[in-house]
Order: C-alpha cells, then sequence, then structure tokens
C-alpha cells in the first residue's frame, strides 16, 4: 500500500505543470477587442476629412454610402483595414446623391475579431441651391436693365430645375430656351408690355424658383423708358392720308381735306385728335405761322393742343382773316436742347423745316381759310378779292376735249363762268408733295392761237401755290388752264367759260 501511494504523488507532481500551462493559454485567448467612442463628424461635400482611432487588434472598417470613401485604397472603395495600433484613415466626401434642404447621412463600422460597432457618424450638409445671371456678353449679373428698346436677352443658370415664377405687370411673358450645350443653362428674353413701352419702370423685381415653390430667386429689374429724344405721332381721325394740306374754316370748327388716297374730301368738326407717345408723356408743342413764305414762332397763341395721356385735341381759334398754320411736336429732351432757339435749331439756312423734323415730328399743316363754295379749286377775282364758284365738269363735249387736246385722262376737271377781262388767282389746292416738282400751267384754247403754247409761272402768296390769269376781253369760247409738273405729268384742270 505504501509503494502505490508513492508512485500516485509522483504522478500527480508530473502533471502539474501541464495544467498550469493550459490555464495560461486559455486566458490568452480570452482577450476582447477594444472600440473608440461614436464620434459625429460634420462634413462638406467635395472635401477630405480625417478619423482617427486606436485598435488593439487587427481591423477593417466599411463605409456605408458611396459618397463617403477611402482615398488610400481607392477612388469608390468603402473598405479599408490595418494592424493594431494607432491610426488615421482619410475620408472623402463627395456630392453624390445630395439632396436639397435635407442632409445625408453615413456611417463608419469597425470590425474585430468578428465584432463590428459603429464608430462614427458622417453628417453631410444639405445640398445649396446655386442660380446665377449672366448677361448677353456672358458677365455675371445681379441685375436686370431693360434699355428703350424694351427688350432684354440675358442666361440663367442653376443646379435644379426653374422657371420664372413671378414677373411684374409690365412685363410679356417671359420666354426661356434650354441650352443644347448646358441642361442646367436657360437663354431668356423678357419684352415690355406695349402699353408699358413710353415710361420707365422701377423697383420691381423678376422671380425664379423651383418647381415645389420652396426656394425663390428674385432680380432687380427696371426699365430706362421709351428713347427721350424720340416721338411717335398718329391721327385718330384719319385712315389714311396726310398732316400736310388741311383747311380750316374761319370760324375754326370746321377741317377738311381731300384725301389723296380716295380721292374722297374728309371732314372733321370741331377738333383733331391724334395718338402721341412719347417717354413719360412729356413733349412740347411748336406753333408756327407762315406768312410770305417764312415762318414765326413769336405770338403764334390762335393754336391749341390740349394733352391727356397719349390722346391729344388740336383746335383752332376763329378768325377774321386768312392764316396759315403749322405745328410740330418735340419730346422734352429735344425741345429743352433747342434752348429757347426755335428758328435756329427747326429751320434750314433757306428758311425751310428741316427734313428730319418735318418727317418725325410734324403734327398738321392747314390754311384757315373760307371753304370753297365747291369744285377742286380755290379762286379769286383779282381785284376784289372775292371767291368764285367752280364746279366739276359734267359736259361730254369738254370732257372729250380735254381728253383729245389737253392730254388729261383724270377726274379733276373743273370749270369757272366769269365775264372776259377778268382777272383769276386761281389755287389749284395740290397735296404739298406735288410742289415738291417744279410746277407750271399751260393755257389753251381752240380759237386762241396767240395764247394756245404760253407757259405760265405759278407762285406762292400767303394762301398758297397760286397762278394769276386775266380772261382776255374777246374770249367767247371756253379756256382750259392745265396744271402740270415738270415731268410734263397733267395734273388737273380749270375750264374758264366767258360769260358775256
Amino acid at each position: 500500500m505504501k509503494i502505490l501511494k508513492k508512485y500516485l504523488l509522483v504522478g500527480a507532481i508530473g502533471i502539474m505543470p501541464f495544467c498550469i500551462s493550459a490555464c495560461s493559454d486559455n486566458d490568452d485567448d480570452s482577450v476582447a477587442p477594444i472600440f473608440p467612442s461614436v464620434e459625429t463628424m460634420n462634413v462638406a461635400a467635395n472635401s477630405e476629412q480625417t478619423f482617427n482611432f486606436v485598435s488593439n487588434m487587427a481591423w477593417r472598417m466599411s463605409s456605408s454610402a458611396t459618397w463617403c470613401t477611402f482615398p488610400e485604397v481607392g477612388e469608390k472603395a468603402q473598405t479599408i483595414s490595418g494592424e493594431a495600433g494607432s491610426h488615421t484613415v482619410r475620408l472623402k466626401i463627395s456630392d453624390e446623391s445630395m439632396k436639397f434642404d435635407k442632409e445625408t447621412k453615413a456611417v463608419l463600422t469597425l470590425i474585430m475579431d468578428g465584432q463590428k460597432q459603429v464608430v462614427a457618424e458622417i453628417v453631410r450638409g444639405a445640398k445649396e441651391y446655386e442660380f446665377k445671371v449672366f448677361d448677353a456678353e456672358g458677365n455675371e449679373t445681379d441685375v436686370l436693365n431693360i434699355g428703350h428698346k424694351g427688350s432684354l436677352e440675358f442666361s440663367v443658370e442653376a443646379n435644379f430645375e426653374f422657371a420664372a415664377t413671378s414677373s411684374p405687370e409690365w412685363l410679356d411673358e417671359v420666354v426661356m430656351k434650354t441650352s443644347p450645350d448646358n441642361p442646367g443653362k436657360k437663354h431668356t428674353t423678357v419684352t415690355v408690355k406695349e402699353e408699358y413701352v413710353k415710361n420707365s419702370q422701377h423697383n420691381a423685381s423678376l422671380v425664379f424658383g423651383n418647381e415645389e415653390g420652396t426656394v425663390a430667386f428674385p432680380v432687380p429689374v427696371s426699365y430706362a423708358g421709351m428713347d427721350p429724344t424720340k416721338i411717335y405721332i398718329e391721327s385718330e381721325d384719319l385712315v389714311n392720308g396726310s398732316f400736310f394740306n388741311w383747311m380750316v374754316s374761319m370760324d375754326g370748327k370746321t377741317f377738311t381735306k381731300k384725301n389723296e388716297l380716295t380721292n374722297e374730301t374728309e371732314e372733321i368738326k370741331d377738333k383733331m385728335t391724334f395718338r402721341i407717345t412719347a417717354a413719360n408723356d412729356e413733349y412740347t408743342p411748336v406753333f408756327m405761322e407762315e406768312y410770305n413764305g417764312e415762318f414765326y414762332f413769336d405770338d403764334v397763341e390762335w393754336m391749341h393742343l390740349v394733352q391727356n395721356g397719349e390722346t391729344a385735341t388740336f383746335t383752332v381759334d376763329a378768325s377774321d382773316r386768312e392764316r396759315k398754320g403749322f405745328v410740330l411736336v418735340f419730346p422734352n429732351a429735344v425741345y429743352h436742347s433747342f434752348n429757347g432757339d426755335l428758328k435756329g435749331n427747326i429751320l434750314e439756312a433757306d428758311g425751310s423745316i428741316k427734313y428730319e423734323y418735318e418727317q418725325k415730328n410734324f403734327l398738321v399743316a392747314f390754311s384757315q381759310k373760307n371753304a370753297t363754295a365747291g369744285g377742286g379749286f380755290f379762286i379769286r377775282n383779282g381785284l376784289t378779292w372775292d371767291e368764285i364758284e367752280n364746279v366739276k365738269v359734267t359736259d361730254p363735249s369738254i370732257l372729250e376735249y380735254v381728253m383729245g387736246n389737253c392730254m388729261y385722262y383724270g377726274e379733276d376737271i373743273y370749270s369757272v363762268n366769269v365775264k372776259p377781262n377778268t382777272s383769276l388767282i386761281i389755287y389749284p389746292q395740290l397735296p404739298e408733295s406735288v410742289w415738291q416738282c417744279e410746277m407750271s400751267a399751260m393755257i389753251m384754247g381752240d380759237e386762241y392761237a396767240l395764247i394756245e403754247s404760253i407757259t405760265l409761272d405759278l407762285f406762292f402768296d400767303d394762301t398758297g401755290h397760286c397762278l394769276q390769269f386775266k380772261v382776255p376781253e374777246a374770249a367767247t369760247k371756253p379756256i382750259y388752264v392745265v396744271i402740270k409738273d415738270n415731268s410734263w405729268q397733267f395734273l388737273k384742270v380749270l375750264v374758264v367759260i366767258p360769260n358775256k
């Protein structure tokens, strides 16, 4: 029995080191991974960040978002690994999948010894709205200034779908066309409405925004107004015809003119009405009286132009004498540039109205005189100054003679009955444009061979263009006065019928 116990003790002592060794190995295998505390990082798009941590064993890290990657591994790498120790990991933050008005998040997960834990929360801010305006030359601008032409072209570029959501009432619809080279850029045109073109506009905004209506970009817009040196004149009484060569009755109540296009006589009662468009409705009329071929600007107070917005009414005072009037209207910017010297600025050196003003600023030209008692000529007795009636010819024999001998085929053929030896002052009453030619009159008569080819020059008096002719004392048959221009175009015929 003693021998057996001895061996058992020795066996037990031999076994003990192995037990101690085994227990020590089991302690090493039980070491646990130590994870860092969770860190929150606020980052911006298109930036690089660093994340620092310590691991007590081999590790692997992953990113939950494709916009947060590890550039050390690769451009689009979402995992990275390493051994135990202190580490600094670089992060690349892109703008991929960004959202307006909402931040986006990614997490970094650390994996060690089969265990994993979120160690960082990456918070990327919301996408910012970007909006830019460029002028026609491509320069960035923050205001829109529409010039005198009333329209403006520019471009708008943004990183979101946009449209013009609000515009001032004086603008027409905003026209936008997407650029073929840049879907985010739109070529834009704005135009001022016709009823607003004369006046400048300020303190307004053209607003651009997104479809949801959650964002708006107001752009200040102004309009310079109509060119202050321009003016536009329209007659509300005339459909066709000219502002020249009107006749006004002596009481100033009747305006008449033969329409050059329709060959009919137009008549307007009491006043003539015009539509005059100028910047901010600011213009000044200039009244001129013509006497013996010269224009006078002083003391011309018998003509009146009353303005009411764009509408202007023209009236003439009653008179006991015949006179000729001319009216021009000038935008104030032009009128003030004359510095009070109307004659020196409006008239040419020869005393005529400057062509530029005649074309752009002319309102009306007229003669105030007794209306002709009928007919297409205005005729006076050269001695008594009385008006003599003339009427349109209907006698077939006279009409046939005019066509066959006077070579005139028009309808302006009139006759006047007078006694022989009467001196006549004859006013043909032709449009002013005709008098730009060299006018003359030819007297014809089948029994007056001595005067058949005589040509008389017309002259001008305070009533208008005219010629003077004395009926021969021995005259018994009609005498034909044919008005022609220097190209031998026959314009009008007056048949003087001697009346014993």
